[in-house]
């Protein structure tokens, strides 16, 4: 998880007929400076909120932003659940400053 943002607990959601996703649904969020959240498997999700995208884990749906930090956050994020390692994501963060952790990884960039 990039610093300063937080995963709740993923679940499995249901349908009103009762059927179980196939796949855990999971909400990511940035928890300093404003909301910026990633989505994992959202039962339903508005287009005019974001992007989607396909990861090995399932569909993986943010909110729209300009702003670099949520780009590149996004980007370790799908990145990791796509099974890519520290080494691969490198340059994912060239030109970029700061430091992020993902999982048992911690990311430092200057």
């Amino acid at each position: 998880m990039p610093a300063g943002w937080a995963g709740e607990e993923p679940f499995y959601s249901m349908t009103a007929g009762g059927t179980q996703a196939n796949h855990p649904t999971m909400q990511i969020t940035r928890t300093a400076d404003g909301a910026f959240s990633v989505t994992l498997n959202r039962r339903q999700w508005d287009a005019m909120l974001g992007p989607c995208e396909e990861a090995a884990s399932g569909l993986l749906c943010r909110e729209a932003s300009d702003v670099l930090e949520d780009q590149t956050a996004y980007e370790m994020i799908r990145n990791s659940l796509n099974g890519d390692s520290p080494r691969r994501m490198a340059g994912c963060l060239s030109g970029a400053v700061g430091s992020s952790r993902i999982g048992r990884w911690v990311f430092e960039w200057a």
